[in-house]
């Protein structure tokens, strides 16, 4: 899937998804949320259009431990490969491809969710009240 996504924003631009789906909501009239926004190109065409952009992140032992929880078929890795995939996501100078380490310097908001929900959703709540 990975494949396929970063081959399409190749071929139609980086901001290939977000536009799509910014461009259906705005023909619905809906005001809306895209959640896994992986690239820089994706993450610039939606602030560029007024998006707020949230960061969620935790300990990598932590999400290792909810993949494990999660108990699907494809989240059964050993913890040295879901590290490895990851890090393929973290750093890429392409701004088509993944690159969650700068998507999330350019958050308006990060969150650590390392805690328990209640904790996350006070995060949350907290950064809800900013908004003018």
């Amino acid at each position: 899937i990975t494949e396929t996504a970063n081959d399409l924003r190749a071929q139609h631009g980086a901001h290939y998804f977000s536009e799509l789906a910014l461009t259906r909501a705005k023909e619905l009239g809906f005001h809306s949320e895209f959640e896994s926004i992986r690239t820089v190109g994706e993450a610039e065409y939606l602030k560029k259009h007024g998006a707020q952009l949230w960061a969620v992140d935790a300990d990598v032992h932590k999400r290792y431990e909810r993949v494990v929880e999660r108990k699907s078929e494809t989240d059964q890795v050993s913890f040295e490969k879901f590290k490895a995939d990851e890090q393929r996501e973290w750093d890429n100078q392409d701004p088509a491809k993944q690159n969650l380490k700068a998507v999330i310097a350019m958050a308006d908001h990060v969150f650590t969710n390392n805690g328990t929900q209640e904790e996350l959703f006070a995060q949350v709540e907290a950064a809800l009240k900013t908004i003018k």
